[in-house]
């Protein structure tokens, strides 16, 4: 009894213990005929008594089954409580290449950077480089508040490799943003000096930090 007493006091120290917080303010929604536009507000916070780093894009979401050793802002979609692993529920649109970031610029090229690009060398390079400048540092009680505007259009059929997922209209459904912070295992996204540099730096937090559920409207127009 005292050895379950002992891992309860653990496991609630270490969930109040979280350096940051993720927070969904609200998801608004507009429909046209041939899609809805839904505008996810959000929030993180440094809830702890130092400043904190890690790396993150916060225009950048993809869905969190689709890779965890990113900079991406994760998202997870629910059915009721079942989590739906499909890909192309939620699509976004580009902003004009003029008003991209080299960053996100270069996410929107990538593809067509690695199919023309010869030299591996300075193509990991460039992917190193774009990492980097992805580095977010909150102060002590900072918050940083964004929106990012995702698309349905739609199609209620999906399917993932062998997994097929119907959203019925009569489910109710959640929707969930994720974030995972790593320090060891950036060798292999961050050049040698700037990785000893993120090691050497004590702001740099570790751990995987998830949002409240808000609900998702797919109900029919």
């Amino acid at each position: 009894m005292k050895k379950i007493t002992l891992f309860l006091f653990f496991f609630t120290s270490t969930a109040i213990a979280q350096p940051i917080t993720m927070t969904i303010d609200s998801i608004a929604k507009m429909d046209s005929s041939l899609e809805r536009r839904f505008t996810i507000y959000f929030t993180i916070a440094n809830t702890s008594p130092n400043d904190v780093s890690f790396f993150l894009d916060p225009t950048f979401f993809i869905p969190a089954h689709s890779g965890q050793l990113t900079s991406a802002v994760l998202y997870k979609i629910f059915q009721e409580n079942d989590l739906i692993e499909a890909s192309g529920i939620l699509g976004f649109r580009d902003q004009n290449k003029d008003n991209l970031t080299p960053y996100q610029l270069y996410k929107r090229d990538s593809l067509q950077e690695a199919l023309r690009e010869t030299d591996l060398n300075k193509r990991k390079l460039q992917m190193q480089q774009h990492f980097v400048q992805t580095k977010m540092t909150l102060q002590s009680g900072e918050r940083k508040s964004y929106s990012k505007v995702l698309y349905w259009d739609f199609e209620r059929y999906h399917k993932q490799g062998d997994n097929e997922f119907y959203l019925d209209a009569d489910k109710n459904y959640y929707f969930q943003l994720m974030m995972i912070c790593y320090r060891d295992e950036y060798r292999t996204k961050l050049s040698p000096p700037e990785f000893e540099k993120m090691m050497a730096d004590p702001s740099f937090i570790k751990g995987w930090f998830m949002s409240n559920k808000a609900k998702i409207d797919y109900s029919p127009i």
